[in-house]
């Protein structure tokens, strides 16, 4: 018996090996395994992962339109030494609920968390900005 057809892809592919590799350290530990099986258990179980690697982000806001809106968000974005790749904001949304986006180039999450806090208390905005990593 075979089975054909495309694959799920790289990214697919390894989140399913290491949501193996965890079931199996889980296994090993609860069965109470000692040596070298166990320490491998643990460092399975409780990974070194860090999210501040440095990518590109989409930042998405909702904001009560008015005059140098873009401008005061670039200025934040500025003093935290973010670059802006794109802006986009498409005609005829409601001014008092305009949705608009900003694409930033490459940056760690720890340089745009305080710029994103900054933002989060400008008068103009209805609620804080939706931001995503834009993984490639």
């Amino acid at each position: 018996m075979a089975f054909l057809g495309a694959g799920a892809g790289g990214d697919p592919t390894a989140v399913a090996v290491i949501s193996d590799l965890k079931l199996v350290a889980q296994s090993l530990a609860g069965k109470g395994r000692t040596g070298g099986a166990e320490g491998v258990a643990a460092a399975l179980l409780s990974p070194e992962t860090s999210c501040d690697f440095e990518t590109p982000w989409y930042l998405r806001f909702l904001v009560r339109d008015r005059p140098g809106i873009v401008a005061r968000l670039a200025q934040i974005l500025s003093a935290h030494q973010l670059n802006i790749d794109a802006v986009l904001q498409n005609p005829g949304f409601d001014k008092a609920a305009l949705p608009f986006v900003i694409t930033l180039e490459p940056c760690k999450d720890s340089q745009l968390r305080p710029a994103l806090e900054e933002m989060a208390a400008l008068d103009f905005a209805i609620r804080p900005c939706l931001w995503l990593p834009i993984l490639r």
